[in-house]
C-alpha cells in the first residue's frame, strides 16, 4: 500500500514550466507595471494641479511638438517629455496660464491655433473649422490687433477704441471714454447723418433734423416746414404768428408776418411808437394831429383805437379831424361831446317839471 501511494504522489506532481512561457509572462507583468506607473504619475500630476490650482503640463516629443501645439515661437522648449516656456524670467510648464502671458503682446488675429489657449487673450476662441483664433460673439479686435474690446450697443457706450463704437454704427467714435457721432454728424432714428445746415443741399431729412422741425424740402434744401421759420441761433422752427396778440418766443415770429411787430411778454404787439390796423393788419407809425401821413391809417390818437371810425384822417398830407369830430386843444372830440357834462342835469330837471305837472 505504501509503495502504491509513493507512485499515485509521483503522477501528481506540477510539471516544470517551458522556459519561453517563463519569459512571455514576465513581460507581460512589467508592460502592466509600466502602465500601472504611467497611470499613477498622470493622476498625481493632475492632483498637484488641481491642489496648487494652476494649468496640468503639456506633453511633447520635441521642441516642435510645443510650437505646433502652442503656436509659440519663442521661449519654448521640450523637457523630460513636456513643453516648457519661459514666464518672467523662469522657465516653466507651458500652462495656458503661461501661455496667456507669452502671447498677449504677440496675439493678432486670424493666427492659427488647435484650441483656445493657443490665442491666450481674453475674451478670444480658436474657430477649429478655420483653425483661426477670433474674438468671441459680443467682442471686437482693438485697432491694435492685441486685445477684444467689448462691442457697444448704444451711443454714450463706454468705451477706449473707436472700433468698439464703429462696430455699432457707422460714422461714429470714441469721444472723452463714450460713443458719439463723428464731428458734423448727428444722431436720429438710430443713425448718425451728415449734418446739413438750413439752407443748404441735402439729400434726406434725417440730415436736416438737427433742426428742431426742419425738412428737407422737394428742392432737396433743407428748409423749415410751412408756416415756420428758423430761429435766431438756427437750432428750430418757429411758428410764424398770423395776428396780432399770437403767443411768440423770438421778434422774428411776429417780423415774418408783421413789420414794425415785436415779441413783447410772449406776445406779438406793434413795436413802441406804432399801432396796429385791424383792416389792412398792419402796424403803423403813430402821427398826431397836425403830423404829416401818407394815408389815414398813419394818423392816430390813443383813446380812439377802440373806436372804429377813426377821429383823426389824412388829409392833403396832413393828419386832421374826421367829419362829425372838432378840435380841442391837440385833440379831436366828437361834436355835441362838450353837452355831455351837462346832459343829466337836463334830463333831471324834465322829469322834475313833468311829475310837477301831472301832480
Amino acid at each position: 500500500m505504501l509503495a502504491r501511494s509513493r507512485t499515485d504522489t509521483c503522477q501528481f506532481a506540477a510539471k516544470p514550466v517551458p522556459f519561453h512561457t517563463k519569459i512571455r509572462t514576465s513581460r507581460m507583468l512589467a508592460s502592466a507595471c509600466k502602465k500601472y506607473l504611467f497611470t499613477l504619475l498622470i493622476a498625481v500630476m493632475i492632483h498637484s494641479a488641481i491642489t496648487e490650482n494652476i494649468d496640468p503640463p503639456i506633453p511633447c516629443v520635441s521642441v516642435q511638438t510645443c510650437v505646433d501645439d502652442l503656436n509659440v515661437t519663442k521661449g519654448v522648449t521640450c523637457t523630460d517629455g513636456y513643453c516648457v516656456c519661459e514666464n518672467d524670467g523662469q522657465m516653466k510648464n507651458c500652462s495656458s496660464s503661461n501661455i496667456q502671458h507669452n502671447k498677449t503682446a504677440g496675439f493678432t488675429i486670424f493666427q492659427t491655433c488647435k484650441i483656445d489657449q493657443n490665442c491666450g487673450v481674453n475674451n478670444t476662441i480658436c474657430n477649429t473649422t478655420k483653425s483661426q483664433c477670433e474674438c468671441r460673439k459680443g467682442y471686437v479686435l482693438s485697432s491694435s490687433k492685441r486685445e477684444c474690446l467689448k462691442k457697444a450697443d448704444a451711443l454714450d457706450f463706454p468705451c477706449t477704441d473707436n472700433i468698439q463704437c464703429l462696430a455699432y454704427l457707422p460714422n461714429t467714435t470714441c469721444q472723452n471714454n463714450q460713443c458719439a457721432c463723428i464731428p458734423g454728424y448727428h444722431f436720429v432714428t438710430n443713425a448718425c447723418y451728415k449734418t446739413i445746415d438750413v439752407g443748404k443741399s441735402c439729400k434726406r431729412s434725417e440730415e436736416c433734423a438737427h433742426v428742431s422741425g426742419a425738412i428737407c424740402t422737394d428742392r432737396n434744401v433743407c428748409d423749415c416746414a410751412e408756416a415756420t421759420m428758423i430761429n435766431m441761433d438756427r437750432k428750430k422752427c418757429l411758428r410764424v404768428a398770423e395776428d396780432i396778440l399770437e403767443e411768440c418766443e423770438e421778434d422774428v415770429q411776429c417780423t415774418k408776418s408783421f413789420p414794425n411787430m415785436l415779441c413783447v411778454n410772449r406776445k406779438c404787439q406793434c413795436q413802441s411808437g406804432y399801432h396796429f390796423e385791424h383792416t389792412e393788419k398792419q402796424c403803423y407809425n403813430n402821427k398826431k394831429l397836425d403830423e404829416p401821413c401818407g394815408n389815414t391809417y398813419d394818423c392816430y390818437q390813443e383813446e380812439n383805437e377802440s373806436v372804429m371810425e377813426k377821429a383823426v384822417i389824412c388829409e392833403k398830407n396832413v393828419c386832421v379831424c374826421a367829419e362829425n369830430y372838432e378840435r380841442k386843444d391837440d385833440r379831436c372830440v366828437s361834436k355835441g361831446s362838450h353837452l355831455l357834462p351837462v346832459l343829466p342835469i337836463f334830463l333831471v330837471t324834465i322829469i322834475c317839471f313833468i311829475s310837477f305837472i301831472l301832480d
